[in-house]
């Protein structure tokens, strides 16, 4: 089990980050817009300004929520199999990218609107993909803006089994969303038993909650699906320009969260959303990837983890880079290495570039190798009788060797063998065309897309999934 863990916080710190958040929680508060969640919240027994729209939380309520919410749960997939969280052996999840609006055609490296039939695809690849475990909704840009996330997720039941994050885009699509997944799931106590979503509350940076935001917090509630709570801060815009700002805001946005779930039904789970972005200063561009990004995210993870005392789910794989090339491997390298090394539980984002606004098949079948590299470094080295082979070593001539011995045959087929990476010698490569990494990426797509296919849904579900649809773009599109 992994035991080494990265902590760029001490106790001091977090405890000062701590009481300074439920100084402005208490204090200050946040602001939210949805008349429904203002009279719940104020019955609740929060402090509420309705002029104003804003609302406080007692100290005692954000202690009270503190103990309240889980701090394990379980997500399940579509074949009944569960992901606990945290993981039990110390690992991690991977999840694909969300939101993209872009397709990155392999081979050519050319930008395409992120359609249904790419969407397909991509969902498609994730689902062959051993090392990706969940997958998020696409943005597919050929269908009615009002309604994609619902043709979104829609798309996904149809061609995965994998767990799902769902991503709300407005007040409207809610109600939607959640027929779909009761659908397939086989109704409300099913749902609730094992969820095959979970979702994102959401908020507006840097403490505001949207009508959508407080319905959605609302909706999870009552169906008591995991809720993601998070902020997305952008260092030097919806948040302070310094790291240890940007991890105090999201603290109090996340902790705010937190209290509204349990209040409104204590025993919700929550996962902490760190999703940390920076701006850059000199071209006003807002970046994923920059190294100050990484470390709001790390240090976020570790006290949402120490303090709060919640699993984690934020940016594990992603680039700033606008195709797959040398940044990009870069990038998402040292940001899978560093997040999973400071404890988050859902590594997402695989597959995307530009910042998250695009999805890359090669970078996707990159960052599944990627995944599985990283998984047996986490796992940590397991030291008992056998593996020490001190048997071997006290048997072993001082002009021996380890290359027939029982031992060695039963552990020969242990060490990681990745498809992307060269293991043949020099001579070998170049008669096989010498191709370089991308080049195999590439290829390994080739061979894995003749080979996806959509799930097979029952009559009845896929009909009723096609009524919610055509019923959302009846109702919704304007």
């Amino acid at each position: 089990m992994k035991t080494s863990m990265l902590r760029l916080l001490s106790e001091a710190e977090m405890s000062s980050i701590y009481e300074k958040s439920l100084h402005l929680l208490s204090n200050k508060g946040v602001r939210v817009n949805y008349e429904k969640g203002l009279n719940i919240l104020k019955r609740l027994g929060a402090d509420v300004d309705f002029s104003s729209r804003q609302v406080r939380f007692p100290r005692d309520l954000i202690e009270n929520a503190l103990r309240t919410v889980p701090h394990s749960m379980a997500l399940a997939d579509g074949t009944g199999d569960s992901y606990l969280l945290p993981h039990p052996e110390g690992l991690f999840y991977t999840r694909s990218s969300s939101g993209a609006v872009s397709y990155i055609e392999p081979e050519t490296n050319a930008y395409r609107d992120l359609t249904l039939s790419y969407a397909r695809e991509c969902v498609q690849l994730v689902d062959n993909l051993p090392e990706i475990n969940m997958c998020g909704l696409p943005s597919p840009r050929d269908v009615p803006t009002q309604t994609a996330d619902i043709h979104a997720l829609k798309l996904v039941l149809e061609n995965t089994s994998k767990h799902i994050m769902v991503q709300p885009y407005s007040l409207e699509s809610l109600d939607y969303l959640f027929q779909l997944a009761l659908t397939v799931s086989g109704g409300e106590a099913e749902l609730r038993k094992k969820p095959r979503i979970h979702v994102i509350g959401g908020s507006l940076p840097p403490l505001g909650f949207k009508d959508w935001n407080m319905a959605g917090i609302l909706l999870i509630c009552q169906y008591g699906v995991p809720m993601i709570a998070g902020c997305l801060a952008s260092s030097g815009g919806t948040a302070p320009i310094t790291i240890a700002g940007t991890v105090l805001l999201s603290s109090v946005v996340t902790l705010a969260m937190v209290v509204m779930s349990q209040m409104i039904n204590p025993g919700t789970p929550v996962i902490g959303l760190p999703l940390s972005f920076a701006i850059d200063m000199l071209t006003g561009r807002v970046m994923q990837s920059t190294v100050e990004d990484l470390l709001s995210a790390a240090a976020c993870t570790q006290f949402f983890k120490e303090v709060f005392r919640i699993p984690v789910h934020t940016y594990g794989f992603g680039s700033d880079a606008y195709i797959p090339d040398g940044q990009s491997m870069i990038e998402s390298s040292r940001m899978a290495m560093l997040i999973s090394l400071a404890g988050g539980d859902i590594l997402g984002g695989a597959g995307q570039l530009n910042v998250a606004k695009a999805i890359s098949p090669v970078q996707l079948i990159v960052d599944n190798s990627l995944t599985a590299a990283l998984k047996q470094l986490s796992a940590g080295v397991k030291v008992d009788d056998d593996t020490v082979a001190f048997r071997e070593i006290l048997e072993v001539a001082p002009d021996g060797h380890f290359m027939d011995t029982r031992h060695t045959l039963r552990h020969c087929h242990d060490a990681l063998r990745q498809s992307l990476f060269l293991l043949s010698p020099l001579e070998v490569w170049w008669a096989e065309g010498g191709k370089d990494f991308l080049a195999r990426a590439n290829e390994e797509y080739r061979d894995i897309k003749k080979k996806i296919q959509p799930q097979r849904l029952s009559e009845d579900v896929q009909k009723e999934l096609d009524l919610i649809v055509r019923r959302a773009d009846k109702n919704l599109v304007k």
